[in-house]
């Protein structure tokens, strides 16, 4: 199967990437946002991010469930946001259109999720905030992804795919028990989210494959992590 032939398959199943680019837009905007609040340019101040809705363990663990979310489009500083958008840019429109649309975003939802809640098994007291965990979890979905032959993608792209992955995975894994201020656990939880998840959301790139059942796989998959992480939570909560 050649490369030109692979691209129309993928154009015909998923002809852009629209979501991906919009959810960085978004991320910089919410962090324009942050900063005219008073959550600072370069240097943080944690309490403005806390008021916005980052993942802070007291509060999360306390019932706020929904900075969970939240704190995946807040960003601590230029750096960081600066980091994560690239990051995003750069990884998000692959996993859009092999996933497809609404599979990428709740694999990017989902995968964020469980990488907040890394970050409050790894350390409760925390305040974490940004999108490394989600983005951690697109690049585990791909890697699921890519570890099914049966899904139509060339093996040279399969092998370059995985490479790369593993590559930056690596990298910053390793950067992030290096360095102070990374929160790896987040890293870790959405990357094993993702690729749990990529598993569950993958399909052929065949237009006939993915024809019809959309709705249905995805509410199946979303209800099945909601249990995950309701269970997850009443056991941190106990």
């Amino acid at each position: 199967m050649n490369g030109d032939n692979f691209a129309a398959r993928l154009h015909a199943v998923s002809p852009g990437d629209w979501l991906a680019r919009a959810l960085v837009a978004l991320m910089v905007l919410v962090f324009a946002v942050t900063v005219l609040l008073g959550g600072g340019l370069l240097q943080a101040d944690g309490r403005v991010h806390v008021a916005l809705g980052s993942n802070y363990g007291p509060f999360t663990l306390g019932g706020q469930w929904w900075r969970l979310v939240a704190a995946q489009f807040l960003h601590f500083g230029l750096i960081h946001i600066a980091f994560n958008a690239m990051a995003l840019w750069q990884v998000g429109p692959l996993a859009e259109r092999l996933f497809g649309r609404w599979h990428f975003l709740l694999l990017f939802l989902v995968a964020g999720i469980g990488g907040g809640f890394g970050t409050l098994l790894w350390h409760p007291d925390v305040n974490s905030a940004g999108a490394s965990g989600a983005i951690f979890g697109l690049i585990g979905g791909l890697l699921a992804f890519v570890s099914r032959r049966d899904l139509g993608v060339p093996l040279a792209l399969v092998n370059n795919l995985r490479r790369s992955f593993l590559s930056f995975g690596g990298f910053s894994l390793a950067a992030g028990f290096l360095l102070p201020g990374v929160d790896n656990a987040a890293h870790v939880g959405g990357l094993a989210s993702g690729f749990v998840l990529g598993l569950a959301l993958a399909r052929p790139v065949d237009v006939a494959a993915r024809r019809g059942a959309d709705l249905p796989r995805l509410l199946a998959v979303a209800a099945v992590a909601a249990a995950c992480f309701i269970w997850l939570g009443s056991r941190l909560q106990a």
